[in-house]
């Protein structure tokens, strides 16, 4: 799970910039990633059979969306404006900072698939796309 989420990040972060230098136009990108996450989250849905509508979710969800949005529209602006290595990878340790918590206070052990995962944060730092100025 370390391994996916190291991945998915990176290529999330990698997005954002992959958008600016192909001058996707920020506000119908926002409308593509809601209306994938949605499509996605019935497929879920209907695999894991969970239900439809809950009270909880929908206290949880629409705030989360609503941060969402603000925050990939924030994140949009300001990769078309400035380099985005260095704070595009402290962002990613929301996923290092628990997974070394999770070694260092439960002493789990610490799996290559695990490392690699973790290495993949490194990656949108390491990318050419992101050492150029938008």
């Amino acid at each position: 799970m370390v391994f996916l989420s190291g991945l998915t990040g990176a290529l999330y972060g990698l997005s954002y910039k992959l958008r600016s230098h192909s001058g996707y136009p920020i506000y119908r990108m926002l409308f593509l990633f809601s209306t994938f996450s949605v499509l996605f989250s019935l497929l879920f849905l209907i695999i894991f059979h969970e239900p439809l509508y809950s009270i909880k979710s929908l206290l949880l969800g629409v705030p989360y969306g609503l941060c969402m949005v603000i925050s990939l529209s924030l994140y949009f602006n300001v990769t078309d404006r400035a380099k985005l290595n260095i704070s595009w990878t402290i962002i990613q340790f929301s996923v290092l900072i628990p997974f070394a918590f999770s070694i260092f206070w439960y002493g789990e052990r610490v799996q290559p698939i695990a490392v690699a995962g973790i290495a993949c944060i490194f990656v949108p730092a390491l990318s050419p796309c992101f050492s150029t100025g938008a």
